[in-house]
């Protein structure tokens, strides 16, 4: 895990934040960012690595992190990539609607998570992107799926093979926002973002409150924004629900809250 010690050091600029940013599967009229100046590093293209049997296999640099791309090119230890278990989607899809009923729903934290969940009108999809640029067409192939389907409320993006580094995950959000203004879609649908490494400007890494935005596998929410735009009018209090959030994860503790996303990684019992 990237851990960022300093963070207002580390993050030069805030942008588009929003009370609504913590609210969690509703989130995202707007989106506070965090900008890391990045001009001294050089990202590496591709990394070599050898499989079990000692074949070499060349793996874009994007969908490692950077700790494991020092692991597998260090020359004091075996370049070897060796995967005890492989998933499968359903696995996958599993643990994700997992999180949403065990910490989004039985936590209380999104108002109208229950209700689509129960009619079955959210679209819990993996895909098997590499790159980013295969994920943004991912994107874009869900997002027209999602304006042509009536009966799909909100589609979950789950992408577990690209941007698991929650640096990079965090500037695709850009890139993602661009492809809503290049569809003609910026108005219509809002991507929030959720990850296992997510972290809010402002706060340390294990800080319980990162824990309304921390999931299984990284996943991109596309919402329509009118659902939004609804929800925030007939909610109560409705700029109170980050702050109610924060006191929740808070209450929980960050100990309980890791211990339930490694159980649904597991499909252990949810503490």
């Amino acid at each position: 895990m990237v851990e960022f010690r300093n963070v207002e050091s580390l993050f030069r600029s805030y942008s588009r934040f929003h009370a609504l940013d913590r609210f969690h599967l509703c989130t995202l009229l707007a989106r506070k960012r965090r900008n890391l100046d990045d001009r001294d590093r050089t990202p590496r293209k591709n990394i070599r690595c050898y499989t079990g049997n000692g074949a070499g296999v060349v793996i874009p640099a994007a969908v490692l992190s950077e700790q494991t791309q020092e692991i597998i090119t260090q020359d004091t230890i075996p370049r070897t990539l060796e995967t005890t278990s492989v998933l499968s989607n359903d696995d996958l899809i599993l643990a994700v609607r997992r999180w949403v009923e065990t910490v989004v729903i039985d936590l209380n934290l999104c108002p109208f998570a229950k209700r689509e969940l129960i009619a079955n009108r959210v679209r819990f999809v993996v895909v098997d992107a590499l790159t980013e640029e295969q994920l943004l067409e991912a994107l874009a192939t869900e997002l027209a799926l999602l304006g042509q389907t009536a009966d799909i409320e909100t589609t979950l993006v789950i992408h577990p093979n690209v941007l698991n580094d929650f640096l990079h995950y965090n500037q695709f959000l850009d890139s993602a926002d661009r492809l809503l203004l290049r569809l003609q879609l910026d108005g219509e649908f809002q991507i929030a973002s959720f990850h296992p490494e997510y972290q809010f400007a402002g706060t340390e890494p294990e800080d319980a409150e990162n824990f309304t935005n921390r999931s299984p596998y990284p996943i991109l929410h596309l919402l329509r924004e009118s659902s939004l735009e609804k929800v925030i009018a007939n909610t109560p209090d409705v700029d109170q629900v980050p702050l109610r959030n924060i006191e929740t994860m808070n209450r929980v503790g960050a100990a309980t809250l890791r211990l339930t996303l490694q159980s649904l990684l597991s499909r252990s019992p949810v503490p």
